[in-house]
C-alpha cells in the first residue's frame, strides 16, 4: 500500500506516528502541530510508518508485538501466556500498551480473550522485522504451546501446527501434521 491521498490507513498511520514522536499534540478537543511543516519527516510508505512506529517501542513490547505477528493475525491470550515468558500482569499491562497504540486489538472470544491485528499490513511488517534466526525459533515455540495447550484438541489445530513447524525449518514434525 503506497502513499496516496485517499488511503486513509495512511492518513491514521501518519497521524498516529505524528502524535507518537510529538509533532502533534492533542490540546483539548483539538489538535496542534507543534513542528513546523518543513521540519516534519513523513516516511513514504504505509510499511514505513508502520515499520517506524514499531521501532519506538520500548523493546520489551516490540518483542511482543513481533512475538504475536509470528503467532498469527488473530491470537488467544492463553496461547500468548504460554508462549512468552512474562508475568501475567506485565503481559496485560504490554498488551494494554498495544492497544492503546493500536497495533492490535481486543474481540470477544468464547472461553478466552482473543486479540487480532489492527491491520494486516501491521501483523507483517512486525513479522518482517524478525531475524530469521528469531522467527524460526519462535514458530518452534509456538509449535510445542499449541501442542502442550490443545493435546486433547490436537486435531483441530493440524494447519496451524503444520505452519508453525514448516516455519521453523521443522520438516519431520511439519509433516506429520
Amino acid at each position: 500500500i503506497e502513499r496516496t491521498e485517499g488511503n486513509p490507513f495512511f492518513m491514521e498511520e501518519t497521524v498516529q506516528v505524528l502524535l507518537d514522536g510529538g509533532a502533534l499534540v492533542r490540546d483539548g478537543a483539538a489538535v496542534r502541530l507543534t513542528k513546523a511543516l518543513g521540519d516534519l519527516k513523513i516516511p513514504p510508505t504505509v510499511q514505513a510508518i508502520l515499520a517506524a512506529r514499531i521501532d519506538r517501542l520500548p523493546p520489551p513490547e516490540k518483542d511482543l508485538l513481533q512475538t504475536l505477528a509470528v503467532i498469527g493475525k488473530e491470537f488467544q491470550l492463553n496461547l500468548v501466556r504460554a508462549v512468552v515468558g512474562t508475568s501475567p500482569d506485565e503481559l496485560a499491562r504490554m498488551l494494554d500498551d498495544l492497544q492503546l497504540g493500536e497495533f492490535i486489538y481486543e474481540q470477544p472470544a468464547v472461553g478466552d480473550v482473543e486479540y487480532t491485528f489492527k491491520h494486516a499490513l501491521t501483523q507483517e511488517v512486525a513479522y518482517n522485522s524478525i531475524l530469521s534466526d528469531r522467527r524460526k525459533l519462535l514458530h518452534e515455540r509456538i509449535g510445542g504451546a499449541i501442542e502442550t495447550l490443545y493435546a486433547a484438541s490436537i486435531d483441530d489445530h493440524v494447519v496451524e501446527l503444520a505452519h508453525h513447524y514448516r516455519r521453523a525449518g521443522n520438516s519431520a514434525k511439519a509433516i506429520d501434521y
